[in-house]
């Protein structure tokens, strides 16, 4: 179930009331508390919304007690809350978290609603959320975590970072391999002198730091912060054709930096 923030909500950086029974608080963390978690952890976490439906996919067409139709009708709901409930029920099948898939969802949410403990039941195959203040548990079903999904997507606005092709699909296992080579090239990098990446998070704070306070812009959410960034570039191109315009230069189009973002 899609759940629409209002724009002004997520403009104040206000905390997000969820109307369950009992009701759940998601907040919207600001930069600097992204930057003490880590922002390659940041969205590392951000991958359990797009956890692939490969390994499920490979499960519900190898089971023999299920007719063909009953495959198909069973292949066309998956959720990604289902690709995540598997995927945890296979990293915790030796009593373990082999494949980190529970601690990157303890992450995440630990992000997201910090007033609650995540937790993972392998035996009821089931996710839930409980409370730090007086225990009380919210079981997090389909519904709620499809919420929850659709909050973090307009809040952190995933889909700059999560198009179609950035999605995660690697099972769990080719994950894992995945990121041992991703670790190799980092070592390499390392030996050869070469730089990490640079922060995107980073790099879009010096930019706006050089017209605001940096401790200011810190303390913005992922969306206020690239809010303000694409009015200062659209402002910034306004500015720069309306000198050129009055400079007498042709063929300037004049952006209309007030428009919606």
């Amino acid at each position: 179930m899609m759940y629409k923030v209002e724009e002004l909500l997520l403009m104040t950086g206000g905390e997000i009331l969820l109307k369950e029974n009992p009701l759940v608080k998601i907040q919207q963390p600001t930069i600097k508390q992204i930057a003490l978690k880590g922002e390659s952890e940041f969205f590392r976490s951000m991958n359990i919304f797009y956890i692939g439906a490969e390994p499920l996919i490979e499960f519900i067409n190898q089971l023999e007690t299920l007719r063909e139709d009953e495959k198909e009708i069973l292949l066309e709901t998956i959720t990604a809350y289902d690709n995540l409930l598997f995927v945890m029920q296979a990293s915790t099948v030796d009593g373990t978290d082999k494949y980190g898939i529970v601690k990157l969802a303890q992450s995440a949410f630990d992000l997201l609603t910090p007033e609650y403990r995540f937790n993972f039941d392998p035996q009821k195959q089931e996710m839930s959320l409980i409370s730090l203040k007086d225990s009380h548990s919210i079981v997090v079903d389909r519904e709620l975590f499809t919420k929850i999904k659709s909050v973090a997507e307009q809040i952190f606005l995933l889909d700059k970072f999560f198009g179609d092709s950035q999605k995660e699909k690697l099972s769990p296992a080719a994950q894992k391999i995945a990121d041992k080579i991703a670790k190799s090239e980092r070592k390499i990098k390392e030996i050869n002198g070469e730089k990490e990446e640079d922060s995107y998070f980073a790099r879009i704070l010096s930019i706006m730091g050089m017209h605001a306070d940096l401790d200011y812009l810190s303390n913005l959410t992922v969306y206020q912060l690239l809010n303000q960034f694409e009015r200062f570039n659209l402002f910034t191109n306004y500015n720069q054709n309306m000198r050129a315009a009055l400079a007498g230069a042709t063929n300037v189009e004049l952006v209309d930096w007030y428009k919606k973002i």
